[in-house]
């Protein structure tokens, strides 16, 4: 392809699922050209590299180390992301590509989503909190609320970015490992440089979250606690903050480049070592 409106970053481990996630995110109703940058530590099967839409790169870092490094391989004209269990909602991309397609380069728009099962009573009460306006506000929420953060900005999960603008602010700040907290970095020095978020009233995504606490998410889990959220409030309770926009977008080649944590309750294989499902020479 020549030119390429929209890519989808999957920075993640479970392999097996990343054919249903990318099936779902080419299912445009529109004209609209795509790519997916798949990057992790586990060859993907033949069924997902021998589509020629898909680019893989091993990357054995962190998640957010992963999404920097596919937002400087992608060849999009804006970016996105999301984790690599979720399915995207038939006609739910088709709209947001309409809402941010043509706009400044400074326009950000954010898809809901949910998480975990919606069947039950108490998965149909957690559906109606996340698909809830509110949900979205960086303040809601207690862990992420700051004073120096203004009431209505928006938290940076699943949005659609302008590629230039995002690399232009230093995209993630690396030293976080999970993309919760990482995305919201993002967001706050977006909006502090003038960005316009916009919340699209629709559901984009399902994500079961299935096993939350353990395999894939338990290493996610663990960096929330014992790294990003400590991290993240060192930073934007600080009432220097205010001044905090721009980074270096190299700042990823500071990180490790094997993520311990998410094998530190497995193997410690060498770094480098290819192992994994779904991994064939």
């Amino acid at each position: 392809m020549d030119q390429i409106d929209l890519s989808f970053i999957c920075s993640g481990v479970r392999v097996e699922k990343w054919r249903a996630l990318l099936d779902s995110f080419f299912q445009m109703d529109s004209s609209l050209t795509m790519e997916a940058v798949c990057l992790g530590p586990y060859k993907p099967p033949a069924e997902v590299t021998n589509d020629s839409r898909i680019s893989f790169i091993l990357d054995e870092g962190a998640p957010i180390r992963g999404i920097q490094r596919g937002v400087l391989a992608a060849k999009g004209s804006y970016v996105m992301w999301c984790s690599d269990d979720c399915i995207f909602m038939h006609g739910a991309q088709d709209m947001i590509w309409n809402m941010i397609n043509g706009q400044d380069r400074k326009t950000v728009v954010l898809g809901k989503y949910t998480e975990g099962e919606g069947r039950s009573k108490r998965g149909k009460k957690n559906w109606k909190m996340i698909l809830h306006d509110s949900y979205y506000a960086i303040n809601t929420c207690m862990h992420t609320a700051s004073l120096y953060i203004p009431n209505h900005w928006l938290i940076g999960n699943n949005t659609y970015i302008d590629r230039s603008y995002f690399m232009e602010l230093g995209g993630l700040d690396c030293r976080f490992e999970g993309v919760v907290l990482a995305t919201t970095d993002w967001a706050i020095r977006a909006q502090r440089d003038g960005a316009k978020f916009i919340l699209a009233q629709i559901k984009e995504l399902e994500c079961p979250l299935e096993g939350a606490n353990e395999g894939a998410h338990g290493a996610i889990y663990n960096s929330f606690w014992e790294n990003d959220l400590p991290l993240y409030q060192a930073i934007h309770r600080d009432p220097n903050s205010v001044n905090r926009i721009k980074i270096d977008f190299d700042n990823w080649k500071d990180t490790p480049e094997v993520w311990r944590r998410r094998i530190s309750k497995q193997k410690i294989y060498p770094p480098g070592t290819k192992v994994g499902p779904g991994y064939t020479e």
